[in-house]
């Protein structure tokens, strides 16, 4: 079957190629500065925040929530999450359980170097990956290693959007 061919010039080509990387490089350095609560929600339930307040509300959400109303969800979640845990003695549950009573702000602790953030964020992601290695491979009998892989590909994905 004939195909038809467009005449044009190659450089014009080029042109429009370069132009449309452009645009597409512009479109994804905005997206990356850019989170949305459900990803932000995501990540928390990652980290292992689990549990609902006394309305049923979870308590990623009113941690997104706490972030969101200071206008700093840009910045992520997973950063106040793991100061807070940092200085509250590092039990998620616990964590969990004082914000779903209303009595702890992720926002309300002192901030920490950013190596110290990134290190805390790394292993936690660690010990999620590994939990949810073990639970899908007893579950539905996924090989580790495979999901692994995958798991390591989101967070490092997570990283480079400096989720963590």
């Amino acid at each position: 079957m004939p195909t038809a061919k467009m005449m044009l010039a190659e450089g014009k080509i080029e042109e429009a190629r370069a132009e449309a990387s452009r645009i597409a490089e512009d479109v994804t350095r905005y997206i990356r500065k850019r989170s949305t609560v459900a990803v932000e929600r995501t990540v928390l339930r990652l980290l292992g925040v689990d549990g609902v307040d006394e309305e049923g509300v979870p308590v990623a959400n009113l941690m997104v929530d706490q972030v969101l109303k200071q206008g700093k969800l840009a910045h992520g979640v997973a950063r106040y999450f793991i100061q807070a845990l940092a200085q509250t003695g590092g039990d998620v549950a616990t964590l969990c359980s004082d914000v779903a009573r209303g009595d702890a702000d992720i926002l309300s602790f002192q901030t920490l170097p950013e190596g110290e953030i990134r290190a805390r964020g790394a292993q936690l992601a660690a010990a999620a990956l590994a939990r949810i290695a073990a639970q899908t491979h007893t579950a539905r009998g996924v090989s580790a290693p495979s999901l692994r892989r995958a798991v390591a590909a989101s967070l490092r994905d997570c990283r480079d959007r400096q989720y963590l």
